[in-house]
């Protein structure tokens, strides 16, 4: 491209036209060519730049933050603020098709500028109307922004003052559905305190007035048998007799689990081995069809509990071992060992009766029930275990091995927090 050509164009440009012929001339002698392939970037956001851009063929793309705001094509120019100051580019410019450019260099236009006064005098002011008008129009962006900003604020203010009275209103209605919640829970914990104040008088009425006609007819029984004569009266008499029993023994235990629901455990020091070992020698002493023998790891060790409680525990542990003996061995043998260990009392109690089978281990601490065919309780026993060891706020589990042995784990925390 010769120089002819290269002024012709900077006299169809918008920005250049304004200047004199002789200034013009001396920006042509400056001026180099450069072409660029499509989606080339010519300058990209952010760079310093030093150099001004005049577009004699094909088409380039502005982009700011990489959204296109306008285009440009031939007389166009671009990049003219760097020529004052090496400032970052504050768009991108990119080909849209092959593109030929005029460049003007910041070292070129500086020499100039201090070899011509004319052409500073001209180009300065040129460049200074194009900064003015630049600012103008960012100035213009902002009022803009701002005035859409004021907006927006407005209308956010507005939905936020809507979704807080929504708030409100809502909060309103979950406070009055919170207090009919409220006054209806209220109402059914009196039901419910009714209702089991009505129950621990009927257990323990029916229980205090079943008693005394089991006892009586138990005695009457005892008297029929001495009194007969006939053997197989004395046969009916001794089944009436155990039924006695087994019916008092319900009773019992009915009162037990419900003394236990109401009690407020009262924790002092004991030594549960010296309770366990106790209670052994009673259901010991009240059998006479095998030997029974009890080993501890220990004679004696300190912790806090409920005595009473801690007793029904016990009591329903030892009465299953002697429930369920294995008659394939010799003796009874229960093995109990005692250990303090992070603030827990351990107890595991083995013994090498019959076991349990693992279809039904599961099912052992339900109320009234029954996994073997030799059981002879209520079906109660290891129940009142359960509620007797929550009450202490501790844990009990069951391992056992049919025709093995059965083992009861208990952990009772040294830290309490009883369950009322």
């Amino acid at each position: 491209m010769n120089s002819i050509e290269k002024l012709e164009i900077l006299q169809n440009s918008d920005f250049f036209n304004r200047l004199p012929k002789d200034v013009l001339e001396d920006v042509v002698e400056s001026l180099t060519v450069e072409t660029f392939e499509v989606n080339s970037q010519i300058i990209i956001q952010g760079e310093i730049g030093k150099d001004m851009y005049i577009i004699t063929e094909g088409e380039v793309n502005v982009l700011k933050d990489s959204i296109a705001l306008t285009k440009l094509g031939p007389y166009k120019i671009f990049g003219e603020l760097a020529l004052l100051t090496s400032a970052p580019r504050t768009a991108t410019i990119e080909t849209i098709s092959k593109t030929v450019l005029l460049c003007y260099r910041q070292d070129d236009f500086y020499r100039q500028l201090g070899q011509k006064s004319e052409f500073s005098r001209s180009i300065i002011g040129l460049l200074t109307e194009r900064l003015n008008q630049q600012n103008k129009k960012t100035i213009q962006s902002l009022s803009d922004k701002e005035e859409e900003l004021t907006e927006m604020v407005m209308q956010k203010t507005i939905e936020l003052h809507k979704a807080n009275d929504e708030l409100k209103n809502i909060n309103s209605q979950l406070e009055v559905m919170v207090e009919q919640r409220t006054l209806s829970l209220q109402k059914t914990n009196e039901r419910l305190l009714s209702a089991m104040q009505e129950l621990d008088t009927f257990i323990y009425k029916a229980s205090h007035d079943l008693k005394g006609p089991l006892s009586s007819l138990e005695g009457l029984a005892i008297l029929g048998k001495r009194e007969s004569q006939d053997e197989k009266i004395a046969i009916y008499f001794d089944k009436f007799i155990n039924k006695t029993q087994d019916m008092e023994k319900v009773l019992s235990n009915l009162q037990t689990v419900n003394a236990i629901y109401k009690s407020n455990p009262k924790l002092i020091e004991v030594n549960p081995v010296s309770i366990f070992k106790d209670i052994f020698s009673v259901f010991s002493s009240k059998n006479g069809d095998f030997q029974a023998n009890l080993k501890c790891n220990i004679d004696y060790i300190s912790i806090l509990s409920d005595i009473e409680i801690l007793k029904a525990v016990f009591v329903s542990i030892i009465e299953n071992c002697f429930s369920f003996v294995n008659s394939n061995h010799k003796y009874l043998n229960i093995k109990a060992d005692f250990e303090i260990d992070n603030d827990n009392c351990k107890i595991t109690i083995t013994d090498n009766g019959i076991g349990i089978n693992q279809a039904i281990l599961k099912n052992v601490f339900n109320m009234f029930y029954r996994g073997s065919e030799i059981s002879k309780g209520s079906g109660m026993g290891l129940y009142i275990a359960q509620k007797a060891i929550e009450k202490l706020s501790g844990n009990i589990n069951i391992e056992s091995l049919e025709g093995i042995f059965t083992t009861v784990k208990i952990e009772l925390p040294q830290i309490l927090e009883p369950s009322l």
